[in-house]
């Protein structure tokens, strides 16, 4: 797929959307990575993490390993009370998609299914301020913009 896309001067929007926290593969955001002019809007999947955080602490389990390598051994995770679990282990993904020399909108819109439960955060990634800006300015919603996504 990354060799698909023209070395030169090409501008691309890599959207990521898997079906749980066990298909977001880390290696695949590295490899989009090494595309100097990339951004990423990813569907991160809150439930997912919410239901299944405490269980994944078993290593037999694994099926976040692949999204936040590394994860079970960060010192703040592993202070966090099981409440907090979710939050710190989606701080640890964005810290190490972030080591890839990208920057996160603070905007990160939350999906909600017709029930009116959190499914997944849409989160966005770039390089350069400006398409990070614009991403918060739609993501704000102050225009009913948010049904877009």
């Amino acid at each position: 797929m990354v060799a698909a896309v023209p070395s030169r001067g090409a501008l691309t929007l890599a959207y990521i959307d898997p079906y749980n926290l066990e298909y977001l593969s880390f290696s695949i955001i590295e490899a989009l990575a090494s595309l100097t002019k990339v951004d990423l809007a990813v569907n991160f999947s809150t439930m997912d993490l919410q239901r299944n955080a405490e269980f994944e602490f078993d290593p037999a389990r694994a099926r976040f390993d692949a999204a936040a390598p590394g994860w079970r051994d960060d010192p703040t995770i592993r202070s966090s009370n099981k409440k907090n679990v979710p939050i710190a282990f989606f701080n640890y993904w964005c810290g190490l998609v972030k080591g890839l020399g990208f920057q996160y909108s603070k905007e990160m819109p939350l999906v909600r299914n017709d029930e009116g439960h959190p499914i997944y955060r849409m989160v966005f990634f770039a390089r350069h301020d400006f398409p990070v800006r614009l991403w918060g300015d739609v993501a704000r919603d102050k225009n009913g913009t948010l049904d877009l996504f």
